[in-house]
């Protein structure tokens, strides 16, 4: 039995944007909207791994020092990076066990460079305009990047 396209409730979606992209529906409710602004969806595929990847310049703060650490990166860090196509993002901030995790992305993700980049560089300036923050993790997948410098 096979999938039949109905018009969406006019009552039930009233606060639903529909977008179609080819073959493929996206619907995005009035409030998510807004913190989706500017974001790009792409759909990625290669030998390990296949579908889509959002892009979203939004991303929620949910505390302090975690939007204190961001602005830190976007205003002192990322513009520095952005030239190989590199940026910098804050996860989460623990606060019980004072560490900052945070994830690279773009040409950092695979970049043989990055661990030199996150030591020598990002760490150094947050602890020295942190000093509550007693450690920071990255939790990026290295192994799913691509060096940028044999492109």
């Amino acid at each position: 039995m096979g999938l039949t396209e109905k018009e969406p409730d006019p009552v039930e979606h009233m606060r639903d944007n529909f977008y179609e992209f080819g073959d493929i529906e996206v619907v995005v409710d009035d409030i998510s909207m807004q913190s989706l602004k500017g974001s790009t969806i792409d759909y990625k595929e290669d030998i390990n791994a296949a579908g889509f990847v959002i892009d979203n310049p939004n991303k929620p703060i949910f505390n302090d020092m975690e939007r204190d650490v961001q602005e830190l990166l976007n205003q002192q860090i990322n513009p520095q990076i952005k030239s190989h196509g590199g940026q910098v993002d804050v996860v989460r901030y623990e606060e019980d066990d004072s560490v900052l995790y945070i994830e690279m992305s773009g040409g950092c993700q695979g970049c043989s460079s990055s661990s030199a980049t996150l030591k020598n560089g990002v760490e150094t300036m947050i602890y020295d305009e942190f000093p509550d923050i007693e450690d920071i993790r990255d939790v990026t997948d290295h192994d799913a990047g691509e060096n940028p410098y044999y492109e």
